[in-house]
């Protein structure tokens, strides 16, 4: 008698423990779920701020006018366009290039 108690306390032992295990893991997994489930909110609110500010920049009027400017090419009453083709601009590098005298170059080369 003595004997079948102690292997009834035995199996209720193994019972409880193996339940409070499974408990124990169910409740580590969630507590895991959650930090990251409040990681990925900081972040997702740190990358929020950071295009709410640049959606302030964008809708700012100094931006759309310089957006209205060189995209579209407006201007202001009384002001005078430029556009000077990129080609121009690389031609006349070019021609500067070919002006400089020897010397020049190779102060150029050595000091670069």
């Amino acid at each position: 008698m003595k004997k079948t108690a102690q292997i009834l306390v035995l199996i209720l032992l193994v019972a409880a423990s193996i339940t409070l295990t499974k408990n124990i893991h169910s409740q580590f997994s969630r507590f895991k779920e959650i930090y990251r489930a409040e990681r990925e909110v900081r972040q997702l609110t740190q990358k929020k701020n950071i295009l709410r500010k640049e959606l302030d920049e964008v809708k700012s009027p100094f931006n759309l006018e310089k957006e209205a400017r060189d995209k579209l090419g407006y201007q202001k009453p009384g002001e005078v366009l430029f556009v000077v083709p990129e080609q121009e601009i690389l031609e006349e590098k070019a021609k500067e290039e070919a002006k400089k005298k020897n010397w020049e170059e190779w102060r150029d080369l050595v000091l670069r």
